[in-house]
């Protein structure tokens, strides 16, 4: 009889051990399956590569990113998103190379989320957060395009991972999750909250041990950090904008009359990420249900589970917060709490799975959701913009003949032409790397950009229409004998402007 629980231990490490493998399969599949012919390229993701592909070869930031918002300053891009997309591209040296390396950390945050259960479960149910990872849409979408949000979720997971291995061992652990909140933070100002509450946690901590020789090696390391942000993001050179910006947020509005409307939105992005459009309203249930039970876990548990429920209760209650820091959000924004329900989800059902039948079957539900959002996510994924971006390009060299040139584009996001210049990057790519046209650097910092190549008079002007091609000719006041159609392909078409 002693023998039998060595045995039955050894037997369920390998049935865990294969169900590990299956899910871990399954992520791999779903970030790498048809990868390079629906990543999606226009727009941010285009300009993103081009950054890098100038940081490698001419070392100048072309092209980089505006202020993350207009009316806030101190939320200015960091330049480490674009290094670290820069090292991608140097390693590679291809826009297949980038969009793969971005795969494989979609890929490491699976495998980071089996860790991060091991600290708070020894037995199966350390296989709920790599599985709801694996296969959830929005986290899927980070790992099959080039963006700067997209990096974030493998950072966040590294730093909760060192915050709950400090909460059950050494203080080093703390400064390894708030250097990885840091960095989440320098990937995209979402994370501004959650790295707070991070830092206001750990200082508690060291305050009620008393250790205060810890604590101020802390708030040394937090200073210096926070002043290379500074820096990197040259908030230190606009003082009186952030001022007149962050009053701005709490003097004119932001916070009164116009608050809830902007929360109602952005909990509608945030269950789009899970839900789809069409099922966003669910939110209002899941989020209610996930407060009520972290409350529950924290009233009745150890303290390995107390001080887990009160870090995901907190952190996610920012969120409400974020609504009104910054008020147009969308999806991308979300992508930082996204992840924190699906922590904290994947915590709740391994606390209460004492109560087999209801959790099973809760999570059975939340699962065949994320399964549904995977197949709506795959029908819907854009095909071929490689493919067309090069023979636009081809088309444009073609008949430019060397000459300066100038690109407008038409994106029927909305019911009209919307020149949106930042889609033409990716075809600035090409023409750069595949057709050895320097465009120079820009006159100014902004997705609006105007390479010096533009500014000859004389330069020949092409035009890109995604969607409703003679829509975007009319919006322009263009009659169709003064346009000349070089290339057309499904949605998309090119044509010089004569």
């Amino acid at each position: 009889m002693p023998l039998q629980s060595p045995v039955k231990s050894r037997i369920l490490s390998r049935y865990k051990l294969l169900l590990f493998s299956i899910i871990f399969s399954a992520g791999v599949f779903l970030r790498l399956h048809n990868l390079l012919e629906t990543t999606s390229w226009y727009g941010d993701p285009g300009r993103d590569l081009l950054v890098a592909r100038h940081l490698v070869y001419y070392r100048d930031a072309f092209l980089i990113a505006s202020p993350a918002d207009s009316r806030v300053y101190i939320l200015n891009h960091s330049a480490i998103y674009y290094w670290i997309v820069a090292i991608f591209y140097f390693f590679s040296q291809t826009e297949n190379g980038v969009i793969l390396l971005f795969a494989y950390v979609g890929i490491a945050t699976v495998l980071i989320a089996y860790f991060v259960s091991k600290e708070l479960y020894t037995d199966a149910k350390t296989l709920i957060l790599p599985l709801v990872i694996s296969i959830s849409p929005t986290l899927i979408v980070t790992s099959r395009s080039v963006w700067q949000p997209h990096l974030l979720p493998f950072f966040e997971l590294v730093s909760l991972l060192f915050l709950f291995r400090g909460i059950k061992s050494s203080t080093l652990y703390f400064y390894l999750s708030v250097q990885f909140a840091f960095l989440a933070f320098h990937l995209h100002y979402q994370y501004l909250f959650i790295l707070v509450i991070t830092i206001l946690y750990v200082t508690r901590i060291f305050l009620i041990k008393k250790n205060y020789i810890e604590f101020l090696k802390f708030i040394i390391f937090v200073v210096i950090n926070t002043g290379i942000w500074l820096y990197l993001t040259r908030a230190l050179f606009n003082l009186q904008e952030q001022t007149t910006s962050l009053s701005s947020i709490f003097i004119q509005g932001n916070l009164t009359h116009s608050y809830l409307s902007h929360l109602v939105s952005s909990m509608a992005v945030l269950g789009e990420g899970f839900f789809g459009t069409n099922y966003s309203s669910f939110i209002y249930f899941l989020l209610p249900l996930v407060f009520f039970s972290l409350i529950k876990i924290y009233s009745n548990s150890s303290y390995l589970y107390k001080e887990t429920s009160k870090l995901l209760l907190i952190m996610l209650l920012t969120f409400f917060f974020f609504g009104t820091f910054y008020r147009d959000i969308s999806l991308h924004h979300s992508i930082s709490y996204h992840l924190l329900i699906l922590v904290s989800i994947a915590f709740i059902f391994g606390s209460f799975w004492k109560f087999r039948f209801v959790a099973l079957t809760l999570f059975i539900m939340f699962t065949i959701g994320l399964i549904m959002g995977d197949i709506n996510l795959f029908q819907s994924m854009g095909k071929n913009e490689l493919s067309i971006s090069k023979r636009v390009a081809l088309a444009i060299v073609n008949h430019s003949k060397n000459s300066n040139i100038r690109i407008w584009v038409c994106l029927y996001q909305w019911e009209h032409c919307q020149n949106k210049d930042w889609y033409t990057a990716f075809i600035y790519y090409f023409l750069e790397n595949y057709y050895n046209m320097k465009l120079g650097q820009v006159t100014n910092r902004g997705n609006n950009f105007e390479p010096r190549v533009h500014l000859d008079s004389n330069a020949k002007t092409y035009i890109i229409c995604f969607y409703l091609k003679q829509k975007c000719v009319e919006d322009l006041d263009l009659k169709v004998n003064q346009i000349e159609i070089l290339y057309e392909y499904e949605n998309t078409s090119a044509a010089y402007i004569k």
